[in-house]
């Protein structure tokens, strides 16, 4: 499995909300979905567009990122990754032609808790920084 090089969706910034990235060789959307899944421990989410379409290059802003459709068109994104998508956001998508995957909001977020803990913990010494193993998700999925 390939691994993807992540950075800045905005050039000059060394953190912000997005990163995008670049798989060596294309895969398709359904495979997308799939290790999408995998890596969030999740058993559905939502998507929009072709299942066979060919993504080499993803743009992901975790939690609610619908706004930022925009952002990944102007990096020509085949795929975009965020939550909580509209309806008007996700017909747009549609439109454009991007295979926009929506995770939710809780999954697309829980991930990073240990990467801003780290971060913390790099800056400051004095404060232990624990990291919550409680789910906040308030959604249940039958």
């Amino acid at each position: 499995m390939d691994k993807i090089t992540l950075a800045p969706i905005k050039k000059k910034s060394i953190v912000g909300l997005g990163c995008k990235g670049e798989l060596k060789k294309s895969i398709t959307g359904m495979k997308l979905i799939e290790r999408v899944k995998k890596v969030l421990n999740i058993d559905a989410l939502r998507y929009i567009g072709d299942l066979q379409k060919k993504i080499k290059k993803i743009a992901m802003v975790p939690g609610s990122g619908g706004s930022f459709l925009s952002k990944a068109k102007a990096i020509r994104a085949d795929a975009y990754i965020t939550a909580d998508v509209k309806h008007h956001t996700a017909l747009e998508a549609h439109e454009e032609g991007i295979f926009l995957i929506d995770p939710d909001h809780y999954p697309s977020e829980c991930l990073l808790i240990p990467g801003w803990a780290k971060m913390i913990r790099d800056v400051t010494k004095e404060v232990e920084i624990l990291e919550s193993e409680i789910s906040t998700n308030p959604f249940h999925y039958a």
